[in-house]
């Protein structure tokens, strides 16, 4: 055999590889959600009703989250494993987007173990099992990254490539806003590449960002008839003014420690420290490696330095990984030569994956060693919140069949958001669950869809968190009387609970003023 041949056969051998092990990975997370179907997330179900409510645009991000619920509940009956198996064939879509854009850049070999890396992180466990805005998001991002680099590559045909890349930008824009960084790195990209710097000249560029950020067009009009609902949420995220010493301390601390989970130890230290090696110098990379460390190194330096003025939640830096994980593959498999003084670290790649695969495992048992041990319900239990929504539920069915009008009753909560959705997905016939909020004020998407409409006279079930007395005023006054009921629980397991009041109004007066 040939020296050709041979490696002809290598190469063929690694895409082998791949294609069966991201099928054993896509049935082995297929069967966990048939076999352990916890209880939906907040998110989710809140996300959820988004979809029952098609509409360009939504109190708190961008639109597609809700058109993708809405296919989802569609297709899988509103049911747990129909919604989150949409979720894994996002995370699946990703993995393979970011393995045919370590192929066409490294080849094969190189590409089979960025995306070993990325599957071993737990985050991208949780990323295949959850159903929320940063499935789609990394599923287009990824998508972009390899179109993008395609466009750039692929001569003549580069006009479909474009094309494919302008519809992936737009839907990742549509995705969450977090889609947009992707812009101000491309046009760094080719401002810092000799060899693209020209397309910079050319009207072809510009022309297909502004189709690209077309895509964002209904979700404008929608915030432009809400008050701009969104961006004023959006802006919540960033204060306006510097923590105290005690933040400038603790979020740092507390981003290094939940990324260090999400990508596995050794990895993410890996990673930054090849990130911030190579920050300096930045104008003496290869194309290919700069292109991978402006869309992921760069940023995740960023953001780290973020955390030094504000908190930084755990998911934000989540699309930066795929590209700075491809180029830590490159580097520690010998595919690109990066000559910083970390490469006697190279042997702590494959290491740090084993670490990775030990956590995203001891993530998947994680329900079973809770449930097996006292810490389960407690507040270090990391899946207190997927548990007992459906049985707590259905405790408040119950409740409502004895009323004397049960299909002349609408539910009503007062608390978090996530009360109201999970009761919208768990009761029977998944009803319209409506949220009161206290003076007025927009806390979420169910204070823009209004209160009941068309119910005069009809009785509420209110379910307020907690065990507490009475209803808050104004909403008491909605109702010609008011009882208090019981107060019944949200059982977490090991004898632990949340406990919730009852209360029952009758004769719902519609507002007048």
């Amino acid at each position: 055999m040939t020296e050709a041949s041979r490696d002809f056969q290598r190469h063929i051998d690694w895409d082998r590889w791949f294609w069966i092990g991201i099928l054993m990975v896509f049935l082995f997370r297929a069967l966990y959600t048939a076999f352990f179907p916890y209880d939906l997330t907040g998110d989710e179900t809140y996300y959820w009703d988004w979809g029952r409510h098609p509409d360009w645009g939504y109190f708190s991000k961008p639109p597609l989250i809700g058109w993708l619920m809405a296919l989802a509940g569609w297709a899988g009956r509103n049911t747990v494993f129909g919604i989150r198996i949409f979720a894994l064939l996002l995370g699946t879509g990703t993995l393979i987007f970011l393995f045919l854009l370590g192929r066409r850049m490294y080849g094969p070999k190189t590409a089979f173990w960025g995306v070993t890396a990325m599957a071993a992180c737990p985050g991208n466990a949780a990323l295949n099992l959850l159903l929320t805005i940063d499935a789609p998001l990394l599923l287009f991002w990824s998508a972009s990254l390899y179109f993008f680099w395609q466009f750039l590559t692929a001569g003549k045909r580069s006009g479909a490539w474009g094309i494919a890349l302008i519809f992936s930008l737009g839907l990742g824009s549509l995705s969450k806003q977090m889609a947009l960084v992707f812009f101000p790195c491309g046009f760094l990209f080719l401002a810092t590449s000799s060899q693209h710097r020209h397309l910079l000249k050319g009207p072809w560029i510009w022309l297909g960002s502004l189709a690209a950020l077309l895509f964002l067009l209904p979700p404008l009009y929608w915030n432009a008839q809400h008050n701009w609902i969104t961006f004023h949420h959006t802006a919540h995220h960033f204060p306006s003014s510097a923590p105290g010493l005690a933040g400038f301390l603790t979020h740092p601390a507390a981003f290094i420690g939940t990324q260090l989970f999400i990508i596995s130890p050794v990895t993410w230290v890996l990673l930054m420290a090849l990130s911030i090696t190579i920050l300096f110098s930045l104008f003496k990379l290869e194309s290919k490696e700069r292109f991978l460390f402006i869309f992921g190194g760069l940023p995740l330096a960023a953001v780290l330095l973020m955390t030094l003025r504000q908190k930084v939640n755990g998911n934000w830096p989540a699309a930066f990984y795929p590209s700075g994980i491809l180029l830590l593959a490159a580097w520690a498999t010998g595919s690109t030569t990066i000559k910083t003084r970390i490469d006697r670290w190279k042997k702590a790649f494959t290491p740090g994956i084993a670490i990775g695969t030990l956590l995203a495992l001891f993530a998947y048992a994680l329900p079973l060693v809770v449930k097996a041990t006292d810490l389960q319900g407690s507040r270090i239990d990391p899946l207190v919140r997927l548990e007992g929504w459906s049985g707590f539920a259905g405790k408040v069915a119950a409740i409502q069949t004895t009323f004397p009008h049960p299909q002349e009753t609408f539910v009503m909560t007062v608390g978090h958001r996530y009360l109201t959705s999970e009761l919208a997905f768990y009761l029977p016939q998944q009803p319209q669950v409506y949220r009161w909020a206290e003076k007025g004020k927009i806390q979420s998407q169910y204070e823009l869809w209004g209160g009941p409409s068309g119910k005069a006279g009809w009785d509420g079930l209110i379910v307020v968190k907690g065990n507490v007395s009475g209803l808050p005023r104004r909403l008491a006054e909605r109702f010609q009387d008011v009882r208090r009921l019981q107060v019944i629980t949200r059982d977490l397991g090991s004898g632990k609970s949340r406990e919730f009041t009852l209360f029952r109004g009758t004769g719902w007066k519609e507002k007048t003023t």
